[in-house]
This record gives C-alpha cells, structure tokens and sequence, in this order.
C-alpha cells in the first residue's frame, strides 16, 4: 500500500473545501460526522486496494469517500494513522470470511469444506489488495507486518477448525501437519493450480478437500 502525498507537507496542503467538510454547530455532531468521514476514508483506501490500485493517492481516496483533501488531514494524526487504519480494516475483513464451526455440530468433511471455501473466497475477493501488498511490503513494514498477521490468521484457522483431528497426534507431529495444510491451501497454491495448472475453482476445491482429508488422521 502506498500513499503519495503530493501535495507536500500536511501544512502546505490548503485545497478548496467541499460542502462535506461543513460541520454541525454542536460538538457532538462535529464528533459524529468526524468518525463518519474517517471511516469513509477508510473504507475507500479498503476499495481501492482491493481493486489492486498500486499508488493510491490521498486525491483519489478523498473522492471516493466524497471529502476534500484537506478534511483528510483533519481526519488523522498522519498518513501513518491512516496506514494503520486501512491494514486493521482490512484484516476485519479477513476474520470476517473465515468461519469458526464448532466441531460438535459438524462433522469432519463439513469444516474442511469449510476451511477451503472460505480460503478460496478470499482468495479470489482480494486478488488485487494481494498484488499490492506483496509490492509495497518491502518498501512499507506497516504493509510486511499486515502480511504476517494474515498469514499468522489463516495458520490459527487451520488449528481452529480441525482442532480435534489434530489433537489425536502429539504436538510436534500436529504442528508440522498444521503447517503442511495451512501452506497446501495457501494462495500461492491456488495462484499456481489456477494460473499455472489451468485448473478452475471446483477443481480446486474438490483437489483440496481430498488432499486435506487424505492427510488428517
């Protein structure tokens, strides 16, 4: 994720204001319009990411929120704020998609199916926020830290959902297991079975479920 500030520094940076930036008289609707706006702007750094926009701009991000520029700088400590708050949106969405089925209501082929599905949805929903993080993390550690957190995410899914196939092996052996689905239904491994192996997403799912199941005790 980048951000290019080009209009220099927050005290240069002086646009016209739009009717958006005009504040109720009271403080608590100063308040509640501010957190409004902020997650707007939020929201659409989330969107335009997702879309796999390489360089998004604080200009292009206030437009898609309908704010001006300058309001942004209002909304936020700094772009760094702002940086913190895009990843942590996003990594809601990420726990948004990934269900948590309780094993005593569903057996063992429903929570893989589970985990791949849920896997493949994000997969395919965040292709492009994916592009843009694995190009900017080496220049941004804010972008290298939301990377690890996601994949530190996926790896607790895994334990979470076959929590008590996993369970019947020692540690050791449960963990290197762990390891071995969480990387086989990784998106590196969709990346190259979709775009490599000319494979589709039910012949994903139906190759994945059955690795997964095969490998469990």
């Amino acid at each position: 994720m980048s951000i290019v500030r080009r209009a220099g520094t927050l005290s240069t940076v002086h646009p016209t204001s739009t009717p958006t930036d005009v504040e109720p008289p009271t403080s608590d609707g100063r308040t509640s319009r501010r957190e409004r706006n902020r997650a707007a702007v939020v929201a659409a750094m989330v969107e335009l990411i997702d879309e796999g926009v390489l360089d998004v701009t604080m200009e292009r991000a206030a437009e898609r929120a309908g704010v001006s520029v300058r309001s942004v700088f209002r909304y936020f400590d700094s772009v760094d704020d702002l940086r913190r708050r895009t990843v942590e949106q996003h990594l809601a969405h990420v726990d948004a998609r990934l269900r948590h089925l309780d094993p005593s209501d569903h057996d063992r082929r429903t929570r893989i199916a589970a985990l791949v599905d849920d896997r493949l949805d994000m997969f395919e929903a965040t292709t492009g926020a994916a592009r843009v993080a694995r190009r900017r993390a080496e220049f941004l550690p804010i972008v290298a830290e939301h990377l690890e957190r996601v994949r530190h995410r996926l790896h607790d899914h895994v334990l979470a959902q076959l929590g008590p196939e996993l369970s019947t092996l020692t540690p050791a052996r449960a963990a290197d297991l762990a390891a071995t689905i969480d990387v086989l239904v990784s998106r590196a491994g969709w990346e190259a079975l979709h775009e490599v192996h000319g494979r589709d997403r039910r012949q994903v799912r139906r190759m994945w479920i059955a690795a997964v199941d095969a490998l469990l005790p």
